[in-house]
Parts: C-alpha cells; structure tokens; sequence
C-alpha cells in the first residue's frame, strides 16, 4: 500500500462524502512515516460541531469502504471544531509529527 495511493483515495472520498461535515482531516501514524506494510491506517478528522450527527454513520462507511479498498483498517480520531480549543496541547504534537494533510 502507497501513501500516495491512500491520500489520493482518502481525498476523493472525503470530497464526495464529508466535504459539508468536517473542518479538516489528517492522515497520521505508520502509513505517512513510510512503513512499507502498515498493519493500520490512522486519521484524524475535525467535524464541523453542527453536523456531526450527519457525519457519524458516513465515517463508519469511510471505515468500512477504506478496509474492503486497501484490505487495512483505517483507525479514524474523531474530534469537533470545540474539542479543538481544548486540545491545543494534543493537536501540536501531532502536528509536529509526519503527517499528511487531506483535506481541506
């Protein structure tokens, strides 16, 4: 599995299914630090506080399409544009870590 494959896929995906549902999504972990055979994929996804409701079932589909597409499952973080502010500390260290934006 290429990194370049799974952001290709997770960008289309998330633009055809979650653009309206979150504020921002980052790949992170294992498959962005080069690891040749991932047993995982993680992201991190920052919804939109008002649509969360709406986005919850459509991440679990993320989950299961993403697993039947590249055969890995796909470990997703979820946190709200609220909870951002308070995990400032949090967000930084993952930030500062490799990490590939997906959207937006």
């Amino acid at each position: 599995m290429e990194s370049f494959e799974v952001v290709a896929w997770l960008r289309q995906y998330i633009a055809d299914n979650l653009a309206n549902h979150i504020a921002n999504a980052l790949l992170i972990g294992s498959v962005v630090s080069g690891v040749i055979y991932p047993k995982d994929c993680d992201l991190l996804v920052v919804l939109k506080s008002e649509y969360i409701e709406e986005a919850i079932p459509r991440i679990a589909q993320l989950r299961l399409d993403f697993q039947a597409t590249f055969r890995v499952p796909l470990h997703v973080t979820r946190l709200t544009t609220q909870e951002i502010e308070e995990t400032k500390e949090f967000l930084a260290e993952v930030i500062s870590r490799a990490h590939i934006d997906i959207y937006p």
